[in-house]
């Protein structure tokens, strides 16, 4: 490399560094204007082509107390891309925490909500465009994950992907729902049932599929497209099939044990 090649690659570094310091300058007096406190552990920086958007949820959430001073800490490892048009919606009145591995790649449009929760993805995960993570509990993505586009992750209290899980276009995680009883009472006021979701390392999971409060998914094993996979244990190295989903036959190199259907 020249001595001029040299001069430009650090003047480049430089002014990144300049850009990622002024948009933690400004988050940090945006969020100080909701009674919120920013906590950034950044010692790399991080490279985006347009600044994330750090903004207050709109949604009203109960028994949330609006008075409190809350805190957004953000994470960032070595190597971290943002995408464009990144946003982290948080509740300034809670406790918020995003965590972003060494080598993590977000794409286009990649969503963070923060209802109180915290939201951790390994070194070297790809976020491709139009995902959203929303977590009032602990929304953990382990190391080497892939999430395709359009996927959702709603998490209430625990939603846990291991390494190297990859998620295809449009798959949604969600570990809650309304028990809905078939009266006037309105859906979205009934009781909410939770139950964590658990999906084990190198998982692979199809297009569309759906992934339901209390399903555990054991390592190495595949999800067709299009299935919805109910609360219930699924063993691993099986592919798993269907709405609703069952174990329909064990992959090669899988286990070939018994499985409860």
């Amino acid at each position: 490399m020249s001595s001029v090649d040299s001069l430009v690659a650090r003047i480049a570094i430089i002014r990144r560094g300049l850009r990622f310091r002024l948009w933690a300058a400004r988050t940090r007096i945006t969020l100080a204007r909701l009674n919120c406190d920013f906590e950034l552990v950044a010692p790399h920086g991080a490279q985006f082509a347009t600044p994330p958007s750090v903004d207050p949820t709109r949604q009203a959430l109960p028994g949330t107390d609006h008075a409190r001073r809350g805190r957004l800490r953000v994470e960032l490892g070595d190597g971290v891309h943002l995408g464009r048009q990144t946003t982290i919606e948080v509740v300034p009145s809670a406790d918020n925490r995003l965590a972003l591995g060494d080598g993590t790649f977000l794409g286009t449009g990649v969503r963070f909500v923060q209802f109180g929760g915290e939201i951790v993805i390994g070194p070297y995960g790809r976020v491709r465009d139009g995902v959203m993570m929303k977590s009032q509990g602990r929304l953990s993505v382990g190391s080497h994950a892939i999430l395709q586009n359009g996927g959702m992750l709603q998490c209430a209290r625990e939603v846990v992907l291991d390494d190297r899980v990859t998620l295809a276009e449009r798959v949604s995680v969600i570990d809650s729902d309304h028990l809905v009883d078939g009266s006037d009472t309105y859906s979205m006021s009934q009781p909410l049932a939770i139950d964590p979701i658990h999906v084990g390392s190198n998982v692979w999971i199809g297009a569309n599929v759906v992934l339901l409060r209390g399903c555990r998914l054991a390592a190495n094993s595949v999800v067709a497209a299009g299935s919805v996979v109910r609360r219930g244990e699924y063993p691993a190295g099986w592919l798993i099939a269907g709405a609703p989903a069952e174990a329909k036959r064990a992959l090669d190199g899988g286990e070939r044990g018994d499985h409860a259907g």
